[in-house]
């Protein structure tokens, strides 16, 4: 976290809040601020805490990805969809199998590579624009400028590179079943301790922590006992039992460019411009299920005073050393002890 600060140097306010901030977290992961940042530190996050999960929540990740590939059919979305969607369920059964067994496994086969991280943002984009639709008498009245939920999917969610509000996230943790906390570290609040939001509001155990500054998003990770008499050094797990890497490194696909928006007929697709072709329970789970094992979400009420604003955008650049850095994820990090910046 020492890094945090010294991009903070001359701010007291954010300095005295990232004091704050390391009394609970050892380290961050960066993410590229490119407009897919919450959904590369979202997904990073999500496989990681993945990997010391057990098999049944591999099982459970597996099966809400599938229903919403069918869901999504049922939208009149086309199979051009079923390449992201295999993207997905290929991670997953890497972890399943040991061919991903580490966060550094994650970050350099999985969010380092641009296509196999990008494929992957659409797939949660797709996700929570399905999530959306489908929930839309309950998401209506907090979208702005007249425009219907679909419409809104169209051209605020589904689209690389638009940044994601407070929407977004309601809708992709409800999908995912699990808990998110987002520490906002701006002038708003406070003056000494970061505010913190947690979706679903009252989740005990959220495994996704992120950091929010005015229009980025980054990963944290949770400081467990040990570490609470040590010095920070890397970037640890989402898990409170992870410990910090000793490397500095980012998660953020080189290039982010592979993937090309374009609209047809109806419905909005995305084709890979290099090519023709377009065991037990995890604290990731907002709510368990004993009976089944499968169910574990918890559905989500959207925070009036939180409806999007201007405000919370993810804006094309943040504090000095994002852009450029090796301490960004292309496409990932975060969940069993990666390697990034403390």
């Amino acid at each position: 976290m020492d890094s945090l600060l010294d991009e903070y140097e001359e701010d007291q306010v954010y300095r005295t809040k990232i004091l704050d901030l390391k009394r609970s977290y050892s380290c961050m992961r960066k993410t590229r601020p490119d407009g897919n940042c919450f959904f590369r530190a979202f997904g990073f996050s999500l496989f990681n805490s993945l990997l010391a999960g057990g098999s049944q929540e591999v099982e459970r990740i597996k099966y809400v990805g599938n229903k919403v590939r069918d869901d999504l059919g049922s939208l009149g979305y086309s199979f051009t969809i079923d390449d992201f969607h295999e993207q997905f369920i290929s991670v997953l059964e890497e972890i399943k199998t040991g061919d991903i067994k580490t966060p550094e496994d994650l970050k350099t086969l999985v969010f380092n590579d641009p296509n196999r991280s990008d494929y992957l943002v659409v797939f949660l984009r797709l996700m929570t624009s399905c999530y959306l639709q489908q929930n839309s008498d309950s998401f209506a009245a907090f979208i702005e400028d007249g425009l219907s939920v679909p419409e809104f999917c169209k051209t605020e969610v589904e689209p690389m590179f638009k940044e994601s509000d407070h929407i977004h996230i309601v809708a992709i943790a409800d999908t995912m079943g699990v808990g998110v906390r987002i520490n906002y570290l701006d002038r708003g609040g406070s003056v000494s301790k970061v505010n913190v939001h947690d979706f679903p509001d009252g989740v005990d155990n959220p495994c996704i922590h992120l950091l929010y500054r005015p229009g980025h998003y980054d990963v944290l990770y949770i400081r467990n006992q040990e570490e609470d008499d040590a010095q920070d050094s890397g970037v640890g797990s989402t898990t409170p039992s992870a410990t910090c890497p000793e490397s500095s490194e980012q998660i953020d696909a080189a290039t982010s460019s592979s993937l090309v928006y374009h609209e047809n007929g109806n419905r909005n697709h995305y084709y890979n411009s290099a090519s023709s072709s377009t065991d037990s329970p995890n604290s990731c789970c907002v709510k368990y299920s004993e009976e089944d094992g499968v169910s574990c979400s918890k559905a989500l009420k959207l925070d009036p005073s939180l409806a999007p604003s201007s405000s919370s955008t993810e804006p094309s650049s943040t504090p000095s050393s994002t852009n450029g850095s090796n301490n960004v994820l292309s496409t990932g990090s975060g969940g069993a002890s990666p390697s990034t910046t403390s």
